[in-house]
């Protein structure tokens, strides 16, 4: 009779053991688990051995000492149940979901590292204070008032709606080809949807602001100076672009489809704006410029197809009223206005920070101290002026830099 190699009975076992381990689990899985539970969860010992076992000399982490109401294990009970490891003298069981009793905070167990839930007592008063005083204030002066915003005023704005700054090197003409091309696409796909084209222009011009000011918060930080007032400004900017898209998205319930082109347009544009704020910051704010011109274009359509009747003008969101300052009355001509302005604004801010940064003068606190010391600037910021000494200090304002940024 031929006898079987003993390699292949080695190999044999090898492979039909987890198989068999397998088929097992399928078979009996609460067995397994429930097993497998009790041997990580139940330290105590079990109600088959009384005492103390050889391999559990001394009581487990969730059962270390016998209880004043049960000294010691009874023989009708000989251990505390698993749901009940630590009775207390006024709740001497507790009910399984709660295994350490406790009045109003809840507590870590032995099991449970993670906690259940987080009592709001444990803020810190001064983080309670912030949230609650804080909220998006707009960046135009004429938002910032106790009166309310009417249509009328809304229309008077001078913004330069046509206002163009016309590329004079190469950087300035790959920007603006760079922001033509992102245009057709929008234009192509969206076409007259102007809710689901301005979504798509505010998911993208909010990047910028974020991008540059953590990027000079960072050389901030490496040069240990101040960075001269551009990191509060483009962190305000994004701020801003963000509360747009928040207004936008009161009015429409984009698709699947419409969020999926968000979140990837999203994510390629924030790596290609990070890398080229760092190879030329100057390219980039002249980037972010023409972007700007070509979102005062895009609302200025989206207000003549209000004024034509194609878009219905409802009533404007309750955020855009509330930001805006914007009086109970108003409408979405009311919100595109308020926030082509907005987007006016940026427009001229990147375009000046893309020249500062190409004539080698980025400080802005020392220009903006000079300047409300003119007459002519102080009738013209209002109040701002009033307060010039105290926030960018006495030696700037005469044009001297401050002595920790010399």
């Amino acid at each position: 009779m031929l006898k079987t190699p003993r390699s292949f009975n080695l190999a044999t076992s090898l492979i039909s053991s987890p198989i068999r381990g397998l088929l097992f689990l399928h078979n009996q899985p609460h067995t397994f688990f429930t097993r497998f539970a009790s041997t990580t969860t139940n330290q105590t010992p079990s109600t088959t051995n009384p005492t103390q076992s050889a391999t559990n000399p001394t009581p487990s982490a969730t059962n270390p000492t016998p209880s004043a109401t049960n000294p010691t294990p009874s023989a009708t009970n000989p251990t505390p149940p698993a749901t009940n490891p630590t009775p207390s003298a006024t709740n001497p069981t507790p009910p399984a979901t709660n295994p350490t009793p406790s009045a109003t905070k809840p507590t870590l167990s032995a099991t449970d590292p993670v906690p259940s839930a987080v009592d709001p007592d444990e803020m810190p008063p001064d983080m309670i204070r912030e949230l609650h005083s804080s909220h998006p204030r707009p960046m135009r002066f004429e938002f910032n008032q106790k009166d309310k915003v009417t249509s009328q005023m809304l229309e008077n704005m001078d913004i330069g709606v046509k206002k163009h700054r016309i590329p004079a090197t190469f950087s300035d003409f790959a920007a603006f080809n760079a922001v033509r091309l992102l245009r057709w696409l929008p234009d192509t796909y969206f076409k007259d949807n102007h809710y689901m084209r301005v979504v798509m222009l505010e998911t993208v011009a909010a990047v910028p602001g974020m991008v540059g000011g953590m990027l000079r918060h960072l050389r901030s930080l490496r040069n240990v100076r101040h960075d001269g007032g551009w990191i509060i400004h483009l962190l305000h900017e994004a701020e801003n672009e963000r509360m747009h898209l928040l207004t936008w998205m009161k009015c429409l319930q984009p698709t699947w489809v419409d969020r999926s082109i968000i979140l990837g347009v999203q994510g390629a544009f924030f790596n290609a704006y990070f890398l080229l704020y760092l190879l030329s910051p100057r390219t980039a704010h002249r980037f972010c410029g023409y972007l700007e011109e070509e979102a005062v274009i895009s609302y200025t359509h989206f207000l003549k197809d209000i004024d034509e009747g194609k878009i219905e003008n409802r009533p404007a969101p309750r955020i855009a009223k509330e930001y805006y300052n914007l009086q109970p009355t108003a409408t979405i001509r009311d919100v595109v206005l308020a926030v082509r302005s907005d987007e006016a604004l940026h427009r001229d801010s990147n375009h000046h920070f893309a020249d500062r940064i190409a004539a080698c003068q980025e400080d802005l606190r020392r220009d903006v101290g000079m300047l409300l010391q003119s007459p002519e600037w102080r009738n013209r910021l209002g109040n701002v002026s009033q307060e010039a000494d105290q926030r960018w200090g006495r030696g700037e304002a005469r044009g001297t830099p401050h002595p920790r940024d010399s």
